[in-house]
Protein backbone atom coordinates (compact mmCIF):
# COMPACT_ATOMS: atom_id res chain seq x y z
CA UNK A 1 0.00 0.00 0.00
CA UNK A 2 1.30 3.35 -0.84
CA UNK A 3 0.95 6.74 0.54
CA UNK A 4 -2.01 8.16 -1.72
CA UNK A 5 -4.02 5.10 -1.13
CA UNK A 6 -3.37 5.40 2.78
CA UNK A 7 -4.41 8.88 2.54
CA UNK A 8 -7.47 7.81 0.56
CA UNK A 9 -8.79 5.26 3.04
CA UNK A 10 -8.12 7.84 6.19
CA UNK A 11 -10.19 10.53 3.83
CA UNK A 12 -13.22 7.87 3.71
CA UNK A 13 -12.71 7.20 7.23
CA UNK A 14 -13.26 10.75 7.68
CA UNK A 15 -15.89 10.41 5.57
CA UNK A 16 -17.85 8.04 7.27
CA UNK A 17 -17.69 9.95 10.38
CA UNK A 18 -18.93 13.23 9.07
CA UNK A 19 -21.84 11.39 7.06
CA UNK A 20 -22.81 9.66 10.62
CA UNK A 21 -23.44 12.87 12.03
CA UNK A 22 -25.17 14.22 9.39
CA UNK A 23 -27.73 11.57 10.06
CA UNK A 24 -27.82 12.22 13.71
CA UNK A 25 -28.46 15.44 13.40
CA UNK A 26 -30.49 14.40 10.10
CA UNK A 27 -29.36 17.27 8.10
CA UNK A 28 -30.00 16.16 4.68
CA UNK A 29 -29.49 18.70 2.39
CA UNK A 30 -26.17 19.48 4.29
CA UNK A 31 -25.98 15.67 3.86
CA UNK A 32 -26.46 15.03 0.30
CA UNK A 33 -24.03 18.26 -0.43
CA UNK A 34 -21.36 16.85 1.36
CA UNK A 35 -21.54 13.30 -0.01
CA UNK A 36 -21.63 14.82 -4.08
CA UNK A 37 -18.29 16.79 -2.52
CA UNK A 38 -16.73 13.45 -1.24
CA UNK A 39 -17.57 11.49 -4.52
CA UNK A 40 -16.18 14.59 -6.76
CA UNK A 41 -13.14 14.34 -4.01
CA UNK A 42 -12.41 10.65 -4.23
CA UNK A 43 -12.74 10.82 -8.05
CA UNK A 44 -10.42 13.54 -7.86
CA UNK A 45 -7.78 11.12 -5.87
CA UNK A 46 -8.18 8.75 -7.77
CA UNK A 47 -7.19 9.97 -11.09
CA UNK A 48 -4.23 11.98 -9.34
CA UNK A 49 -3.06 8.74 -8.23
CA UNK A 50 -3.36 6.74 -11.87
CA UNK A 51 -1.18 9.98 -13.08
CA UNK A 52 2.01 8.78 -10.90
Amino acid sequence: MNEIEQEILEYEYIDEVVVMKGMVEEDHVFLRAFMIATIATKIQYVMFARRL
